[in-house]
C-alpha cells in the first residue's frame, strides 16, 4: 500500500505546497518554507535589474528566500533553476503574499 503524505499550507509560518514538486534522486518534495524578502535581497535584485533576463532575477530572489524544500536546506541557484516554471511562479506569488500581504 502506497502512503501519500499530504501537507497543509501555513502562510503565517511561510509553509507552502508546490503544485508540481521538486524531484531529487527520484523523490518528489512538495513542502517549501519561505521567508519574506529582506533589504539584502532587495539590494541583490537592484543589482540584477540591469539584466535583460527576468528569470535570472527570479532565481536570485527565490535562492535567498527559500529556507527549505522538503529536507533540503542548502538552496542553490541550480536547485531553483530546476524547479518547474509553474512552481517558480507559484513561489513568487506566495513570497509576495508573506512579504506585503494579500492585497
Amino acid at each position: 500500500m502506497n502512503s501519500i503524505r499530504t501537507f497543509e499550507e501555513n502562510p503565517l509560518e511561510g509553509i507552502f505546497v508546490l503544485p508540481g514538486g521538486f524531484f531529487q534522486d527520484e523523490v518528489c518534495f512538495r513542502e517549501v518554507k519561505l521567508h519574506p524578502t529582506t533589504g539584502k535581497v532587495e539590494e541583490l535584485l537592484g543589482d540584477s535589474s540591469n539584466s535583460p533576463f527576468l528569470a535570472s532575477a527570479i532565481t536570485t530572489l527565490l535562492t535567498h528566500c527559500i529556507e527549505r524544500i522538503g529536507p533540503i536546506t542548502d538552496i542553490t541557484p541550480e536547485i531553483v533553476r530546476n524547479l518547474l516554471i509553474g512552481d517558480r511562479d507559484y513561489l513568487v506569488l506566495k513570497l509576495r503574499q508573506i512579504t506585503i500581504g494579500d492585497k
